[in-house]
């Protein structure tokens, strides 16, 4: 090293920061910059030491994004069923392991999802699929009323019509919750 910052910032990273007194880059997209907060009782390092070449920055949930991701993201692991494209499958634990679809599409500047729509998440009456699979404190006993109370409402009934979504809920206005 010759003490000079020679580093040029490019398109996905035109905000970052590198303090070479600590080796380490921050405020950038690739690093997570761009994410919403790291999921409860995790944390992510968004400050990356230049210095550390031992493989241990590499795991998701320990570098750019916790696993599950934060903030309003869907509370899981199984990143493949939104994320096809980009993800085969994903082996939480130590080692961390993921199978990539297509490499080149994680870190591109696009947030790559395919999936159902608001259903993927939310359930769907049409099909059965009981919503929310997790209440947002955890919960997944449908005799606990995050769960519970959305089975009940959205299952059939010959005694009642079947609940609608916008009975107890107002509708977002932008599909964007998901990822923030």
């Amino acid at each position: 090293m010759n003490g000079i910052n020679d580093i040029s910032w490019g398109a996905l990273a035109q905000t970052g920061t590198y303090d070479p007194t600590t080796n380490t880059c921050s405020s950038t997209y690739c690093h997570g910059a761009t994410l919403g907060r790291d999921a409860v009782g995790a944390v992510a390092n968004r400050t990356p030491t230049w210095t550390i070449v031992d493989g241990s920055q590499v795991s998701c949930g320990t570098s750019c994004h916790t696993l599950p991701p934060g903030g309003s993201h869907i509370p899981g692991t199984d990143c493949s069923g939104c994320h096809a494209d980009v993800v085969k499958s994903v082996t939480p634990g130590t080692p961390f392991a993921v199978t990539w679809e297509d490499p080149t599409l994680h870190i591109n500047g696009s947030v790559e999802v395919e999936g159902s729509g608001c259903t993927i998440c939310h359930g769907d009456p049409a099909t059965g699929r009981v919503s929310p699979p997790k209440g947002t404190g955890g919960e997944t006993e449908t005799s606990q009323p995050a769960v519970g109370a959305h089975a009940i409402h959205l299952a059939s009934s010959s005694w009642r019509r079947t609940g609608q979504c916008t009975d107890c809920h107002a509708m977002p206005t932008t599909t964007s919750h998901p990822s923030g």
